[in-house]
Parts: C-alpha cells; sequence; structure tokens
C-alpha cells in the first residue's frame, strides 16, 4: 500500500497478466482497479486505512503484553495484594523486552508444546466444571437465548457486549505471521484444538458462575481444582510471555514491512535467525514497546481497565481488516458481488454493534489505542509523504536517456573496467548520482 508506484507500464504487457479467461467478475475487477489507481482521494484513503491498521497492530504489541502477564499473576494477587502484582508484572515485562535481542530461534521449538499444555489444561477444567456444577449451561448455544438477553437486560446487555467480545479478542493475531504455515495446518489446528479448548473453558467458567456467582471477579483462577491450582498457574505464566512474544515479534515484522514501504521511518532492522526471514528484531521500538507497556501496568493497575483500551484496539483491527478484506475479495479473488456483500455487511453489522458497546469505555481507557493509533497514522503517512516528494524530485531530476548516449559516445570518458551497480527507486530510470 503506497502512493509510490512499484510496477513499470511495460508490466502490464507481460503475458502472465493475461491468463485468467475474461469473465464478468475478471471485467469488473480490472475496472474497479483501474478506478482506485485513477483516483488520488481513493488511493490516500485506501492508504490511510492501511496505516491505521497497522498503528492499531502496533499498539496491541504494547497492549497485549501487559494484559497477558498481569491477568497471569493475578493469581498471586489475593495473597500478595494488587500493588505487589504489579510490581511482579513490570519486573517480568522489563526482561521479556531486554531477551528480545537473542531472538527466539533457539526455544521457538518448545512454544507450541507449552500453548498445547494451556489448551488442554484450560479444555480440561471447563469440562470438569461443567459437568461438576451445571451442564444445563449448554442450552446457551441455542440462539434463542440471544434475544430472550437483550429482550429482559435491555442496554444493560448491550454495554456487556464490551466484556463479551474480549472472549474473542487474539484471534486477530494469528494474521500477523500466517505465511509461516500453510493453509491446512491452520485449519486443523484452530478447529481440533484452539477453538474446542477456548469454548469449553468458557462454558466451564460458566457452569462454575451459576454455583457461585459471587466469584465472578476472578472467575479463571476460583474454578481451578485446588491441586492443579499451581500447576495451571506456571502454565498460565508461560503462556502468556509466550502470547506477548508473538504479539511483539508480529509488530517488529509489521515495522518491517512498513519501513520496506517507506511508511515508517528508518530504523535498524536485525534478523535473529538464519533460517526463518520473518524474526526480526528493531531495537529502537523495543525498549519504546518496553517504557510504554510498564507505564500501561503502572498506570492501569489492573486487567480491567487495561481490557476497556485492548477491546477497542482489537474491534478497530477488526473492522479495518473486514473493509480492506472485502476490496481484495472483488478486486485480486474476483468473487461475485453478492458473496463479497454477505460478508462485508455480515461481519461488519456485528463489529459495528462491537464497536459501539466498546465506544462507551472510551473514558475508562478506552481512548489509548485510539490516540496511539492517530499519533502513528500521523508520524507514518507525514514519513510517506515527505518520502512521495523526494521521490518526485528525483523523478524530475532524473539522468535522460540522451546524456547516458552522451556519455557513452564520447571518447574523452576514461571507462574502469568491471560492472558497477547503483541501487535506485525510480523505476526504469538511472540514477541522480550517475551524473557524478
Amino acid at each position: 500500500m503506497s502512493l509510490i508506484p512499484n510496477q513499470q507500464p511495460e508490466d502490464r504487457e507481460l503475458s502472465n497478466y493475461k491468463l485468467e479467461t475474461p469473465s464478468t467478475e475478471f471485467k469488473r475487477a480490472q475496472k474497479l482497479k483501474q478506478k482506485l489507481e485513477g483516483s488520488h482521494v481513493a488511493r490516500i484513503v485506501l492508504l490511510l486505512l492501511a496505516i491505521m491498521g497497522t498503528s492499531m497492530v502496533i499498539g496491541e504489541g504494547i497492549l497485549t503484553p501487559s494484559i497477558s502477564v498481569l491477568s497471569a499473576v493475578s493469581g498471586i494477587s489475593t495473597s500478595l495484594g494488587q500493588d505487589a502484582a504489579v510490581g511482579i508484572t513490570i519486573a517480568i515485562l522489563a526482561v521479556l523486552f531486554y531477551v528480545q535481542r537473542f531472538g527466539t530461534d533457539k526455544v521457538g521449538f518448545s512454544f507450541a508444546p507449552i500453548i498445547l499444555v494451556w489448551f488442554l489444561f484450560i479444555g480440561g477444567i471447563g469440562l470438569y466444571n461443567l459437568f461438576k456444577y451445571d451442564i444445563g449451561v449448554l442450552r446457551a448455544f441455542n440462539p434463542k437465548y440471544i434475544y430472550d438477553y437483550f429482550k429482559r437486560n435491555g442496554k444493560e446487555g448491550w454495554l456487556s457486549l464490551g466484556g463479551v467480545f474480549l472472549c474473542i479478542t487474539g484471534s486477530q493475531a494469528m494474521f500477523a505471521d500466517l505465511g509461516h504455515f500453510n493453509v491446512r495446518s491452520i485449519q486443523i489446528s484452530f478447529s481440533c484444538i484452539t477453538c474446542p479448548a477456548i469454548v469449553v473453558a468458557y462454558i466451564g467458567q460458566a457452569a462454575f458462575l451459576r454455583k457461585f456467582p459471587e466469584k465472578v471477579a476472578n472467575t479463571f483462577y476460583d474454578s481451578v481444582p485446588d491441586p492443579l491450582y499451581w500447576p495451571t498457574f506456571v502454565v498460565a505464566f508461560a503462556a502468556a510471555i509466550i502470547a506477548s512474544q508473538a504479539m511483539i515479534s508480529g509488530a517488529f515484522s509489521i515495522i518491517s514491512q512498513a519501513i520496506s514501504l517507506g511508511c515508517f521511518p528508518r530504523v535498524r532492522v536485525v534478523h535473529t535467525s538464519v533460517k526463518h526471514q520473518g524474526q526480526v528484531y528493531i531495537p529502537e521500538v523495543n525498549y519504546m514497546f518496553m517504557i510504554a507497556c510498564i507505564v500501561v501496568c503502572a498506570a492501569f493497575k489492573t486487567t480491567e481497565k487495561i481490557c476497556h483500551a485492548y477491546g477497542m484496539a482489537v474491534i478497530g483491527d477488526m473492522m479495518i481488516t473486514t473493509t480492506l478484506a472485502s476490496l481484495i475479495m472483488l478486486v485480486l479473488w474476483k468473487k461475485s458481488r453478492w458473496r463479497v456483500g454477505v460478508f462485508f455487511l455480515g461481519f461488519g453489522f456485528i463489529e459495528i454493534v462491537y464497536f459501539s458497546s466498546q465506544l462507551t469505555k472510551f473514558t475508562a481507557g478506552g481512548y489509548l489505542p485510539i490516540v496511539s493509533a492517530m499519533f502513528l497514522t500521523a508520524v507514518m503517512g507525514i514519513w510517506h509523504y515527505v518520502h512521495k516528494e523526494r521521490y518526485m524530485f528525483e523523478l524530475k531530476n532524473k539522468v535522460s536517456s540522451a546524456y547516458l548516449n552522451e556519455v557513452a559516445n564520447n571518447p574523452d570518458v576514461r571507462r574502469v573496467p568491471g560492472i558497477g551497480l547503483l541501487y535506485e527507486l525510480i523505476l526504469g530510470h538511472s540514477n541522480i548520482l550517475f551524473n557524478h
């Protein structure tokens, strides 16, 4: 996504661009693509949307470690106090960001088994609570109870959607590194392990709350059987570290891609793995993240307030993703309009409902991701504008082909044996330094 061209006009004449059989969807996609490319306003709007979504994900790189580690440490907050839990969380976050420089290449093999154990733990505990306390909560799968719930609670039911939405946060983070896995592996792992374990865990907590409604403040740890409390705490702590690491690495990867597109100030990008290209470390961004996470934990102190900010960031990112995905379905995948319409209206309606509920938490912490995203969007937008202006200046002052022919035919020009390579951002033109 860039205002600077990344394709030469001659590329459109290649046969590879004409392999598709002309159809109604193909012609419509080409027409829409030409309109978008020919409209300066449309290109700016798409760029701002992409930058805003990127800024939201970068903001999640700050909120995810804070809420994940603080949630895991909350298991000991009842005995040590909330201030002690916040202090321990800050110390853990400082260590986590300090070791980023070493990369995850040597310890990455342990991430999947730990997360698998975590899913087995929460799924097993959920089944235990379900059969022990109230198996009747399975009736909640009946869509009729959705209508009954909102009819009974009215506005309070709508406001509660802000908390309900937190059950699916984290799903947006997996899109950052999908390229490392094939489609089948993702489908199998999500459908057979991740989704069932999470659903059963929440069902078990619902059954537990039916028996002990007064323990809603710390439901997860209160619902864990006593013999499994400390093993669950250890696994939860390890899973929180891995979840934080995944979001931090995803933010590094996105920033690295933004730098390549000229949409982020140039910073030093260190590749921490000799096998995997996507594993990068950005020192300046890393320490800015660390300071921001420490400030967030010290200022909010509880996961409840951080949840308000986290939910706002996630739903904003999802809305932008749905919008851009719908455009991709039309232009690149060439899907029919009714399919795209069903997708956009269906998911868009659900996301707008959740977003409207999250807006009520704006003053309670929801302002943080909005303000940070607007700041990052301004920085990235200004940087890209300057990058584009420099490109246009170099384009106007490019070395002409007539000058190159004159130099080539000039017998007074002494030639040094060998081949010289000049890096050039302007497609199809010689570097301006060639004059010297």
